[in-house]
Order: C-alpha cells, then sequence, then structure tokens
C-alpha cells in the first residue's frame, strides 16, 4: 500500500497531498465533490466524503441549512483540519477574502440556484437575486390583496407568476412587511 495513503474515517481513503489537504481515493461527482453511495435507513443515498468527514470530526450532522466548507478550497480534500461548518453567507464571505469573486453583492458572484428558499435567510442588501425593491414588494402584495390577478401582477413587474405566487405566500421576500 502506498505511504501517502491514510484512512480518514473508517473506510474512507486518502491520499495525503505536500499542501496538507489529503485527496479522497473515491469517484469524484460532476462538481469535483468525491462521493460515496450508502445504504441509511434502508435507502440507498449519495453523499459527498467531505460531508461525512466533517460531521464525523464534529461528532454531529452538520446543522440544516449550513455547508461543509473547505479552508484549502481543494473541493476533492478530506483532510477535516481543512473543513469547517459555514452557512451560506460565511461560505460567500470566505471566498471573497479569498479573492475568488469579486464581491459578495456583485453580479459576477455565482447567482444562486432555485432551490434559495432551502438556505438561510440573507437580507436582500447582499442577496444578488433580488429583483424587486421593497416598494415593489409592498405594492405586489397590495395588488394581490385587491384581487388583481397574479398574471397581471407578474406582467406589469417583469417577474413570473410563480414568483408572485411565492411572494403572496410569504415564502419569499419575508423581510419585507
Amino acid at each position: 500500500m502506498n505511504d501517502n495513503i491514510v484512512e480518514v474515517i473508517p473506510g474512507i481513503f486518502g491520499e495525503i497531498q505536500p499542501t496538507g489537504c489529503i485527496i479522497s481515493t473515491l469517484s469524484k461527482n460532476s462538481r469535483g465533490y468525491a462521493n460515496k453511495r450508502l445504504k441509511i435507513d434502508g435507502e440507498w443515498k449519495t453523499l459527498t466524503i467531505h460531508r461525512l468527514v466533517l460531521e464525523n470530526s464534529l461528532g454531529r450532522p452538520i446543522r440544516p441549512e449550513y455547508f461543509c466548507c473547505h479552508s484549502c478550497d481543494v473541493r476533492n480534500c478530506i483532510n477535516p483540519n481543512h473543513l469547517w461548518e459555514g452557512c451560506r453567507l460565511e461560505n460567500s464571505q470566505d471566498r471573497f477574502r479569498k479573492g475568488r469573486i469579486k464581491d459578495v453583492g456583485s453580479t459576477s458572484a455565482p447567482q444562486p440556484k432555485k432551490e434559495l428558499h432551502r438556505f438561510p435567510f440573507v437580507p436582500g442588501k447582499i442577496c444578488p437575486s433580488r429583483k424587486l425593491k421593497p416598494e415593489q414588494v409592498q405594492q405586489i402584495r397590495y395588488l394581490l390583496s385587491e384581487g388583481i390577478s397574479k398574471r397581471e401582477i407578474a406582467r406589469t413587474f417583469a417577474i413570473s407568476r410563480s414568483q408572485i405566487i411565492l411572494l403572496g405566500r410569504g415564502e419569499i421576500y419575508r423581510d419585507i412587511l
């Protein structure tokens, strides 16, 4: 066996690099993270190895809506000393400090995916996906209360009908009263 190969947690091996990173020997997904299929509660699930390693290191699951972040910025690294638990904002701030994005609210930052509602609430000033100003949100809520059709409101504000529905339910823009 190669002297550089170590068992990070039971059954998970990695190769020690001169940088201190431990690179997983398992296959990577399309985003560059090492993953493994495991049977959990009778169901097969594909899990990223760095999350398993961090959870093992913490002695508990990663908190809901939090991420396993890399201090080394190597996606395939599974060195527990290079991994930390952080929210979406902390992860973005870390990328900004390291020069991997220009500004935490700039248009050059990677845009959030549609499942943004799964992540911790972030005020609009630093959320690049915000399209509506507070006044517009209040106008939309008023129009909804007056019985104006969602389709008509969506056309007026150049956003999708589903955004109007989510706004009306209070699932988005909940910080604006």
